[in-house]
């Protein structure tokens, strides 16, 4: 399995900490070719990590009958329902939803880590 994970402390305008964090993990299987994003929010406090939000999305090549396998999102504790249309998402549209839904502006935008490039 290829693992991609990155994670950042979040700041204000200003630059002061949230006591927030964005923890983006992206994940291939070397003999499946089926691809996960997980990225999620996490309040910090007293050494303690607790997901606030998390958007779960599992690119299958079919549908599996599990639904908690299925591509979802969670607010804390609640599950969402399963959202099997997110399962083509490619990384891009998950983290273009993942941002639009948490109001997280990265600066720079995070690359794909499994996008082709020439250098």
């Amino acid at each position: 399995m290829l693992l991609h994970r990155c994670g950042a402390g979040l700041v204000d305008a200003e630059g002061n900490p949230l006591g927030r964090l964005a923890e983006l993990l992206v994940s291939e299987g070397v003999d499946t070719g089926i691809r996960r994003f997980k990225f999620s929010v996490f309040k910090i406090s007293a050494g303690f990590q607790e997901r606030i939000y998390q958007l779960d999305v599992t690119r299958w090549p079919r549908m599996p009958a599990d639904l908690h396998a299925r591509p979802h999102e969670r607010f804390g504790q609640f599950r969402g329902a399963p959202q099997p249309d997110w399962a083509r998402w490619t990384y891009h549209q998950a983290l273009a939803y993942f941002t639009q839904t948490t109001l997280i502006d990265f600066d720079p935008v995070p690359d794909d880590p499994f996008a082709e490039r020439l250098l």
